[in-house]
């Protein structure tokens, strides 16, 4: 036989509250890392174009914008080098 007690359906409904606050918040953190990820991989990406670009073709410019984000290729007797608009620089060993 079931007995009623006095607050347990505040007790259960904080208790849901906070799972689901919990789970939101680990969400939210998630897709905050994979979209650091993304963006680290579409820049990489973007570097790599800029590459096979310049040693495709020679009248393409140093500087060029792709999705928005600016890179700058440099290349010396080393290898291939290209900066992007964060500071990373992506490098290519002869």
């Amino acid at each position: 036989m079931l007995v009623k007690r006095r607050g347990f359906l505040l007790l259960d409904s904080l208790v849901s509250f906070v799972i689901s606050i919990l789970i939101i918040a680990t969400l939210a953190i998630t897709i905050g890392q994979e979209r650091q990820t993304i963006n680290h991989w579409e820049s990489r990406v973007s570097a790599h174009k800029v590459m096979l670009l310049h040693l495709k073709g020679k009248s393409i410019p140093h500087i060029m914008i792709i999705g928005g984000n600016k890179y700058q290729f440099s290349q010396n007797e080393t290898g291939l080098k290209v900066m992007g608009q964060d500071g990373k620089s992506f490098e290519v060993k002869k």
